[in-house]
């Protein structure tokens, strides 16, 4: 399988992903769950496409950094919006993090982006980018609706995200998605990963 060209999908206008708006579940969980993400903690989303995610995470006061591979997709995000706790880095998210650097990430439609050989890479990226005790908050695709070598998006079941993930964070809680995109309802999983020393 040759490797996603992410820079030319947004340059074609070829992004499915792309609500035009923030998840919905993170809107739900900064008003029902705040604790996962406290003020003043800093916040990371990757593969942030054209940020509406990380937006809305910084307009509710928390600094938040959006890293995507696609310079497009940063630039796009760059154009639409504009806060002093936003800011943005086109990065290769196995390479080029700063380790220990945030106290939270949001993940959505990245994890299910990455071919499952790479799946373990993206996990030791994201530990290595959170600080001791961080969270990982996301929601996970378990049914994409092809089969499962194929993709993307590509789909996880409950037992390889919960022994993959385990390794190296433990599981807060995890949940059926309050609300879901149309179309997703029963499709993703909501779950709350704290790292671990390892």
């Amino acid at each position: 399988m040759s490797p996603m060209d992410w820079n030319q999908r947004y340059e074609d206008h070829d992004i499915p992903w792309d609500k035009e708006g923030p998840s919905p579940v993170l809107k739900w969980i900064l008003h029902r769950q705040r604790t996962v993400f406290p003020e003043n903690a800093k916040a990371m989303v990757p593969g942030c496409g054209y940020g509406h995610d990380a937006n809305l995470l910084a307009t509710h006061g928390i600094p938040t950094l959006g890293v995507d591979i696609s310079a497009k997709a940063i630039a796009g995000a760059k154009a639409r919006y504009h806060h002093p706790n936003l800011h943005w880095q086109v990065g290769d998210l196995f390479a080029d993090l700063q380790e220990h650097s945030v106290d939270c990430i949001w993940e959505y439609t990245c994890y299910c982006a990455i071919p499952p050989a790479e799946r373990d890479a993206y996990l030791h990226a994201m530990h290595r980018a959170l600080r001791m005790d961080g969270l990982l908050v996301g929601i996970f695709l378990l049914d994409s609706g092809t089969p499962p070598e194929e993709g993307p998006p590509f789909s996880s079941t409950l037992e390889d995200l919960t022994t993959r993930f385990g390794t190296c964070f433990d599981l807060e809680w995890d949940r059926w998605p309050p609300v879901s995109s149309p179309g997703w309802e029963t499709r993703e999983r909501l779950m709350c990963w704290r790292k671990r020393a390892v």
